[in-house]
């Protein structure tokens, strides 16, 4: 059963939207301003046929059928994008151009049906009139110049004062307005009630209404404007809507005390550069939808005097606005307002924007209220209270220079349809969230590219700083988005910076190290490193001296060490092993000489040498000192495992390097021997006792 109602409410919906595609322009414009010609105790409690497309509670993913609904939703949403992107562009000015003489001609044959009476009063022009009439009981005039004249008179189609306000009545009728080029209001014009005429049709065969001075598309001036008396106008909206061609416009003179509805006053004024509305009273305004969507033109724009605090929808207000660069609108009051769909949407040159005090807590909508902002770099919205949104579908869409987005304070909770396409286009590097946040549907985050500066990741700053973060996660955009799903935590997230920090390893005791100069690291980076210890030296263990990083093993001379963000020294411990060493020799050696070679031929007993060390060591003759009476010594030689050295020639040593005896391993053992030969004893001499020291070297050799 919940399928069968889903399709048949998606289907509804669709043909909704497509029948907005197929209707003219003008007609997709009326559909969409007719809240704004209902009565003014209605439109707060009506909805456009837009803002229920795109609210529709049916296109929230919920259980087995999420992926298909999220499919949809973006299609919606194209959808919606389509129908808006159509009314700007019929705000557009036309590049035809009319000839009001041509047109004239054409219609000349028709004046005598369409001219009213009731014209005296008005000092017309020397032109030739070719239209003339009666609005309430303002004469009216146009002449082939392309000139409307408007005397003195009052206009009340409420009450009926004059009783003139059938559709052809009005001077910006649909047959005529494009004819109309200038405006001189030559007397005292009263303004009652509504400015949009249940009878001033948009279009023959539609009924929809348009503003007092709306949609002549060709006007470029209004003289005497200051003879307009609005002190009891209660309503504004589509005023001087589509003078898509006027180049400016003087409203000092507007009193806007009752003023209770200004929703597209100026909408579709492509022209003008300007506009000062600093006297404006709207403390009584609930209604600025769209006010001036569609100044495409506009460069100044002072609104400093709005007193914002009754106004309940501020959808479009500044849609299109796509000239103005700097929107200081620190003093809204907007704690009443529920709406904001497309506020700011095409405002394409906009850098500076102030909506610090914004007081989003009623607000329900927000649908592409930043989309196509592309020149704006930063966005703090911190302050922004969005427990009560249900829709932000778009909302930084087409943002293409935003970099910068605080939202720690989004809570989306109340959200009833995914994020579609929420970050399409916007090149985001620090995006600040907090826990509330929760990110599902396709929302579009860029995946962040990889250069030689920064890495293609998101870095949680932690206790770090945006320069420096120190977080603990490191994401791509499609798993952070993965994380905001319910889990996410209060942080700001950046675009993580490649960390290059020097790497140096320095010794202690003998020996060597790999790598042997100081590098350049990145942070993460996994390096080898390794230590080789000197003869008679054991590797100990590495040491931190400074800096952060991992060593895989610090007990093992080849290892691997893992850089952190600071700058690291480590040293390669060598330890001495001579102290370490426990070796037992022969206290004395003695060799004597054969009488069987008639004490010519030296030989001696074996003497043992033990290494009682835990490690192995390699045993050296070094030298023989002290020598006495070694001049019979015709060669000594030292003997040991099968070789034999010379260790002393003709009773002197001999001058060569020392030679190893051999190695022992731990608790091992080996011998040695003298060998040799002497001369004879002299006549005079009975026996000699020749002596040395023989000097051993102990080597460890682990």
């Amino acid at each position: 059963m919940r399928w069968k109602y889903f399709w048949k409410k998606w289907s509804s919906i669709v043909t909704v939207v497509m029948l907005l595609l197929l209707l003219p322009m003008g007609q997709v414009i009326a559909i969409h301003i007719e809240p704004m010609e209902s009565q003014r105790e209605e439109i707060n409690n009506e909805e456009s046929t837009l803002q229920e497309f795109v609210t529709d509670s049916n296109f929230l993913p919920q259980g087995e059928a999420s992926d298909a609904l999220l499919e949809i939703s973006e299609e919606a949403y194209e959808e919606y994008l389509n129908s808006y992107n159509e009314i700007r562009a019929s705000l557009t000015p036309s590049s035809e151009t009319i000839s009001v003489e041509d047109k004239a001609n054409e219609q000349e044959k028709d004046n005598s049906e369409n001219t009213m009476n009731g014209s005296e009063g008005i000092d017309l022009p020397s032109a030739r009139v070719v239209r003339s009439g009666q609005l309430g009981t303002i004469p009216w005039s146009l002449d082939n110049t392309g000139t409307l004249t408007l005397g003195s008179g009052i206009f009340d189609e409420r009450n009926d004062v004059g009783g003139r306000y059938e559709t052809i009545d009005y001077f910006n009728h649909f047959a005529h307005r494009d004819l109309i080029q200038r405006i001189v209001i030559t007397g005292r014009i009263e303004l009652r009630g509504r400015m949009q005429g249940r009878h001033n049709h948009l279009e023959s065969g539609n009924a929809s209404g348009q503003g007092l001075f709306s949609n002549m598309s060709n006007l470029r001036t209004i003289e005497g404007i200051h003879h307009l008396d609005t002190t009891n106008v209660t309503d504004m909206s589509t005023m001087f809507w589509n003078l898509s061609s006027l180049v400016e416009l003087d409203l000092s003179s507007f009193n806007t005390t009752n003023v209770e509805l200004m929703g597209y006053m100026f909408a579709g004024m492509s022209t003008i550069t300007r506009l000062d509305l600093s006297s404006f009273n709207t403390v009584n305004v609930t209604d600025l939808r769209s006010m001036f969507l569609g100044m495409s033109n506009l460069v100044d724009l002072d609104i400093s005097s709005f007193n914002t605090e009754n106004v309940r929808n501020m959808d479009g207000m500044f849609s299109s606005v796509s000239k103005l660069k700097e929107l200081d609108l620190s003093h809204f009051d907007t704690r009443n307002v529920t709406t904001m769909i497309g506020m700011f949407n095409g405002t394409r040159d906009l850098t500076n924007l102030n909506i610090s005090n914004f007081d989003t807590s009623n607000v329900t909508n927000m649908v592409l209220m930043f989309a196509d902002a592309s020149s704006l770099t930063t966005l703090d919205l911190s302050h922004f209270d969005t427990r009560n949104v249900s829709v932000m579908t778009g909302m930084f869409d087409g943002a293409t220079s935003l970099t910068e987005l605080n939202i720690q304070n989004f809570n989306m909770s109340g959200l009833t349809q995914s994020l579609m396409l929420l970050f399409r286009g916007a090149p985001l590097r620090k995006l600040v969230l907090g826990e509330n946040a929760q990110f599902f549907g396709m929302t579009f985050l860029a995946e962040l590219p990889s250069t030689a500066t920064h890495r293609p990741t998101w870095r949680n700053v932690g206790s770090g700083t945006p320069e420096k973060p120190k977080g603990s996660f490191s994401l791509t955009s499609e798993e952070l988005m993965t994380m905001y799903s319910g889990n996410g935590i209060a942080d700001t997230w950046v675009w993580q910076p490649r960390v290059f920090s020097p790497f140096t390893i320095d010794v202690e005791g003998q020996g060597t190290v790999n790598p042997n100069t100081t590098l350049t690291v990145e942070s993460d980076e996994i390096i080898d490193i390794s230590a080789t210890p000197a003869l008679g030296w054991r590797f100990s263990h590495w040491r931190m001296d400074s800096g952060e990083g991992d060593i895989d093993d610090v007990n093992r001379a080849t290892t691997t060490f893992e850089m952190g963000e600071e700058e690291v020294r480590l040293t390669a411990v060598f330890t001495d092993l001579t102290a370490m060493m426990s070796v037992r020799v022969p206290m004395a050696a003695v060799f004597n000489t054969t009488a069987s070679s008639n004490h010519r031929t030296i030989v001696s007993p074996e003497y043992r040498i033990y290494n009682d060390s835990s490690f192995g060591i390699l045993v050296d003759v070094v030298t023989a000192k002290n020598l006495k009476e070694m001049a019979i010594i015709d060669e000594l030689n030292v003997s040991a495992s099968g070789n034999e050295n010379t260790l002393i020639a003709q009773g002197a040593v001999k001058e060569e390097n020392d030679f190893q005896l051999f190695p022992l391993l731990t608790q091992d053992s080996n011998t040695f021997e003298f060998t040799g030969t002497a001369s004879e004893l002299p006549e005079d001499k009975v026996q000699i006792t020749p002596s040395f020291d023989m000097v051993l070297r102990f080597i460890p050799d682990p």
